[in-house]
């Protein structure tokens, strides 16, 4: 969320352009000559960044740690806090931490520590975008926006939220395509009638 508290702008992006960006991350790290062990990613933004950085530098080893910061687009609940411990061995290891976006830079830097303690001898971090007011650099992102980015992966919560709050009519004032759209209000009325059993 914008730092001044001003209003939010949301940007809708495709798979192709996370995949873009990935593959741009990916050539960045090679060009430092940068070697890692292993990849962590932040679950649960970080799980798909982390997957194909995973795939574009051949590296195996793939472990997750869960963060928990954000409740809903804009609203962040106090301070992160790990809520799944790294699965997997790092100590010793050069390790890529990896996550969507560095916005406050706070669960990248409460993710790091925890895997300092873990026993990683090095750990770079990673992200598909970096607000320009994160706290927290990420050594390699693609791009920096202010914008608040709905990823492919969540626009399902982001739309129930957007709904609870707004109601149905703010699916045409979002951008979403119009067959997302129309799947997406026919998924909310399943999903609603299925909680109200």
């Amino acid at each position: 969320m914008a730092p001044n508290g001003g209003s939010i702008k949301y940007e809708f992006v495709s798979w192709e352009h996370i995949y873009e960006l990935a593959l741009k991350l990916a050539a960045e790290i090679e060009k430092r000559g940068a070697h890692y062990d292993c990849i962590v990613g932040v679950s649960r933004g970080g799980l798909i960044p982390a997957r194909l950085l995973s795939d574009l530098l051949n590296l195996r080893e793939l472990y997750v740690v869960g963060v928990v910061y954000y409740l809903e687009a804009g609203r962040r609940a106090g301070n992160p806090v790990i809520t799944l411990p790294v699965q997997g061995e790092v100590r010793g290891k050069r390790v890529l931490l990896a996550d969507d976006v560095a916005d406050s830079g706070d669960s990248l830097r409460v993710a790091k520590e925890h895997l300092r303690l873990a026993g990683a001898s090095s750990i770079a971090t990673a992200t598909l975008y970096c607000k320009p007011w994160s706290r927290l650099k990420p050594d390699f992102f693609a791009e920096t926006t202010e914008a608040w980015i709905v990823f492919p992966w969540e626009r399902m919560e982001f739309t129930l939220e957007k709904v609870k709050r707004e109601g149905y009519q703010v699916l045409d004032s979002i951008g979403l395509d119009a067959r997302v759209r129309d799947a997406l209000r026919e998924l909310i009325a399943h999903t609603r009638k299925s909680l109200n059993r």
